[in-house]
């Protein structure tokens, strides 16, 4: 997957951004409509997200870029940011509408922050999807 972004302020140039795809859309004005990150042992597997210094258990999915799809944005002096993930799995999307969402922070990708592991702070802007014959709507297999 890619994405190329621009807009983005010129005076954080350099910066890292985390950026995830999430499972809603996004809505003006609400920043927590995009939803929670997508992330495939939730949705192909049924598990639930762990808790925040949770022991992981079997019915626990996984929080990491093989479950999730995450994104560094570097944005340059021109307010333009490129980057490209490639992750194990195909999404499944059963409404056709997912988002991405830039957060202030780069994406914790060892657990060493207190909120844990994917996350990135504070949502900062959202771009909706139309992933409708994009992504399959259930799981194959």
């Amino acid at each position: 997957m890619r994405i190329r972004i621009r807009g983005i302020d010129p005076s954080i140039a350099g910066r890292t951004l985390g950026s995830h795809l999430h499972t809603g859309t996004c809505l003006a004005g609400s920043g927590t409509s995009a939803g929670p990150h997508y992330n495939h042992d939730v949705i192909a597997h049924h598990k639930t997200f762990p808790l925040v210094g949770q022991d992981p258990g079997p019915d626990t999915a996984e929080v990491s870029p093989n479950t999730e799809v995450w994104f560094d944005l570097v944005p340059d002096e021109d307010g333009v940011a490129v980057d490209q993930t490639t992750v194990p799995f195909e999404p499944i999307d059963p409404d056709g509408a997912m988002s991405v969402v830039v957060h202030e922070l780069p994406t914790d990708k060892d657990g060493s922050t207190a909120t844990g592991i994917g996350s990135a702070g504070a949502r900062q802007a959202c771009f909706p999807l139309s992933v409708s014959g994009i992504f399959p709507t259930s799981s194959t297999g």
